[in-house]
């Protein structure tokens, strides 16, 4: 009872300090959104559909709280793509702060010169033929690990933990592979896996301490180390060609480690769900099999269906931006201190565009071609994600294996839940994996 009152009391005065701290907009000719004082990061956990109810209440543009600041959320793809182009000198990416590791930070969070130059490096690296030139690779890559779970699932069953680390296993390997031309065989995998299990073994972290410092900078010099003896890199690899064009510095290669950290626990986020609907829609996955096994000119279309419904029923939630300086919007004044998000999650429920939105039906993306006004599963604007084609293509790899060697079986099924960024299956879902042949 007591720490009830206590958190309601702590609520209040929030709302009163927020209120206080934008008091500027009685001098403007424009009004705060509507909306209330609600903690939407805290209601949201219980309730997925939370912006949904609020924007049927309010309309696309409302406010809530984020603790002591306002959060003004936009639903629309349109209208938040109109934000994002009129409002990016006032507004920064909400990210992880990475200047105490490197000069320039993470790229996500830069802007103007620094950041054409640092994404046009990012984007040099990955050359269209990476991919393919990988390709042998990654599907032995995947194959042997799925195998392995599968061969140990049938002597002992292993938890949802046990496949967890199997997807995170997969999509480490994969991204270590051709970020940095480093094979799953090799003793140099095994140290620099050791070191990114430090960075974050479960999730990715967004604080920076002492001991996060200290593993990037013995990744950082291990690499610095190898460049600077003249050792070849594998020219298959984002640093290999990176290297080739003589695009490394501090500050690129820095993003490259962190960008692989975080892109780790992503996809392997994206794993999780692929895997759920492949046990729930065993429909699809023959179809996907069958792909395989008579191929056309529509080869691979299906798998590619399959993985963009399930980029829109999940994954993906939003897009956030500080406010740095007064922002007037539609008609709305947004003052600085404030966070906008933009509600990707929401706006792909679009009952006009998705008619039976929270339906997994991935033949709509073989009937339809959508604009980025109708579907943005990477990102919208100058930072849309770098390596998105990447992500399909690798995901595109684990559905063909799964699909053409195993049948799926989930079990542990439930609600889905918030991570730190993202919605995943239920905490005690797995899969079982019976070979088909």
């Amino acid at each position: 009872m007591i720490h009830t009152l206590k958190l309601k009391a702590h609520g209040l005065l929030d709302q009163m300090y927020v209120q206080l701290k934008s008091a500027r907009y009685i001098f403007s000719k424009y009004k705060l959104p509507p909306g209330g004082g609600i903690h939407l990061y805290v209601k949201e956990r219980t309730d997925r559909e939370l912006i949904l109810k609020l924007t049927a209440q309010h309309g696309p543009i409302f406010k809530g709280r984020l603790h002591r600041m306002y959060m003004v959320c936009i639903v629309g793809l349109p209208l938040c793509q109109q934000f994002i182009k009129e409002c990016k000198n006032q507004t920064r990416v909400a990210t992880v702060d990475l200047t105490p590791l490197f000069p320039k930070g993470f790229l996500r969070a830069m802007e103007g010169e620094d950041h054409k130059k640092y994404r046009n490096a990012l984007i040099q690296g990955i050359s269209p033929e990476i991919m393919e030139q990988n390709a042998v690779d990654h599907k032995s890559i995947v194959k042997r690990i799925l195998k392995e779970y599968s061969d140990s699932f049938q002597s002992q069953p292993g938890g949802p933990d046990v496949f967890f680390q199997t997807l995170k296993s997969i999509s480490s390997s994969l991204l270590i592979h051709v970020f940095f031309g480093i094979h799953p065989s090799s003793k140099e995998y095994d140290w620099l896996m050791s070191k990114y299990t430090q960075l974050g073994e479960k999730k990715f972290s967004w604080e920076i301490n002492d001991q996060k410092k200290t593993v990037f900078e013995e990744v950082r010099d291990y690499f610095i180390e190898h460049l600077r003896d003249g050792k070849a890199v594998d020219g298959s690899s984002i640093l290999g060609n990176m290297q080739a064009a003589d695009l490394i510095d501090e500050t690129s290669l820095g993003n490259l480690i962190y960008m692989l950290e975080m892109g780790r626990h992503d996809l392997s986020g994206l794993f999780r769900w692929l895997a759920k609907y492949a046990g729930e829609y065993p429909e699809h996955m023959k179809i996907i099999a069958q792909e395989q096994e008579t191929p056309s000119e529509n080869e691979g279309n299906h798998c590619l269906a399959f993985i963009q419904e399930t980029l829109r029923l999940n994954q993906i939630e939003r897009l956030s931006r500080r406010v740095e300086s007064d922002i007037e919007f539609k008609g709305y004044f947004i003052p600085k201190g404030s966070m906008v998000r933009m509600c990707l999650w929401e706006s792909h429920k679009d009952s006009d565009k998705f008619p039976e939105p929270f339906s997994f039906r991935p033949e709509r993306f073989l009937d339809n071609s959508f604009s980025l006004d109708e579907y943005a599963p990477f990102g919208l604007g100058h930072h849309r994600c770098p390596i998105a084609q990447m992500s399909m293509q690798m995901s595109r790899i684990l559905m063909n294996e799964l699909a053409t060697n195993y049948t799926v079986e989930p079990f542990g099924d439930g609600p889905p839940y918030r991570r730190l960024t993202h919605w995943e299956p239920a905490r005690e879902f797995t899969v079982k994996l019976a070979p088909t042949h």
